[in-house]
């Protein structure tokens, strides 16, 4: 099986599609929250790189990571890791 397939999947880790699916979600309800969420995960910034870019505090960046990794968890059951 090709390394990187969806298809193996460990358990409690959600797939490439579930991921994108989620953030397709947060964006329609918190565009900001799901915008921090995205350069987090996926460009590894922390809070304070994060807040140029978004034009809040760092507190606010920090409420917004705790937020949008974990909505909705109830769907899924796995939190978004960075």
């Amino acid at each position: 099986m090709p390394v990187g397939n969806d298809a193996d999947v460990t358990p409690g880790r959600e797939t490439r599609l579930e991921i994108d699916n989620r953030l397709d979600r947060l964006s329609q309800v918190n565009p900001a929250v799901c915008s921090v969420v995205e350069m987090r995960t996926f460009n590894e910034w922390n809070s304070p790189e994060t807040v140029p870019r978004q034009a809040c505090s760092t507190r606010t960046a920090d409420r917004y990571w705790n937020f949008g990794r974990m909505w909705p968890t109830e769907e899924t059951g796995a939190l978004i890791e960075a």
